[in-house]
This record gives C-alpha cells, structure tokens and sequence, in this order.
C-alpha cells in the first residue's frame, strides 16, 4: 500500500523533548570540532602527565600539573558525557516548566506541502520552501532554515510513513543525525 498523505497528532513528552534536544545539538556540533577538543584535551593529559613525572618542583607547581590533567579529561568527555548530561538536567527542567504551555498539534504531509496545527498557530510550507529533512534515531526534523524546524517524535510514526517523509524531498535535502549510544 502506498502512502500519498499522511497526518499524525501527538503530544510531546518530556522524553521526546530531551531527545529532540540532544539530537539537535548532535546536528549542530560539527565532528571537527568534537575532535579538536578531544585533540587538545589529549595534549593536556599528556602534557600533564610528562610534566608532573619529570619536572621535579613545589607543591603549587604540582598542582597546576593535576589541575592542566583534569581539564584535559574534562575535555575528552565533554561531547560523550558531559554536555549530554547537561542537556537532559536543563531540557527536563524546562520540560516541566512549561508542561502546562505545550499543546497537541498535527503534521500533515500531502502531495508537495507540509503543515503543522496547532492551537496557537498553523504552518502550512510548500515543499521547494523545506530547507532539509533530518532523522536521528528517536526524532525527525523538518528544518525551513538553518536554524528554524519542526520536530515529530518518532514513536508516533510507522515504518510506512517514514519512508514517506523520506521520500518527500530530494535526496540532497535528506540527513542522518548519527546520535552517540552514550547519548
């Protein structure tokens, strides 16, 4: 059976939130710069390590050494570890903050446009005017800029309506978010 509209209604949760928002800094973050920082991270470690085994000095010095050591570790696991527990701490608090304001809307992809209604507004968006589609393995993203998007929870589409948004635009408009398993 093939798909040529579908429509789906649904209520963010707070799960859904939290990993819209670590999906969306794993779309934002370049790779280059993750490796940068581990790259630095690294020299520290090591820079630490050399210079508190081979330079002999006082207890101040010795403790800048441990202390250049520890910010390279806090650098090396600040992609993995750090900034996604951050995340989830502010999304969640924020979730709860504003539970009372998020309403249930519904997304409709038909033919050539997309539209999202909602009860405080309606987005209706032809689709030469979506700036890409990108998926991650828990959210969907229809971004109509750089920065500006849509997301829909996963968990509320089947396998032939994913197939469908994924054919709703050319391949070159398609992305994959890779999502880290610590995440």
């Amino acid at each position: 059976m093939s798909v040529s509209k579908i429509s789906e209604s649904f209520l963010v949760t707070e799960e859904d939130f939290i990993n819209m928002q670590l999906a969306r800094r794993c779309y934002y973050v370049s790779p280059k710069r993750k490796i940068i920082l581990r790259i630095m991270g690294m020299i520290a470690v090591f820079s630490g390590a050399a210079a508190t085994i081979f330079v002999k000095v006082g207890v101040w010095q010795m403790f800048c050494w441990i202390l250049l050591i520890l910010t390279g570790f806090y650098m090396l696991s600040y992609y993995d570890v750090i900034d996604p527990l951050m995340i989830k701490n502010a999304s969640s608090r924020f979730y709860q903050f504003n539970k009372n304001a998020i309403n249930s809307r519904t997304i409709e992809f038909a033919e050539d446009k997309f539209s999202v209604i909602s009860e405080d507004y309606k987005l209706e968006l032809p689709e030469k005017y979506i700036y890409c589609i990108a998926e991650s393995p828990s959210t969907i993203f229809i971004f109509t800029d750089k920065s500006e998007f849509v997301f829909i929870p996963r968990r509320v589409l089947s396998d032939e309506k994913i197939r469908f948004i994924r054919s709703f635009t050319s391949a070159e408009k398609y992305k994959t978010i890779q999502i880290p398993k610590e995440a």
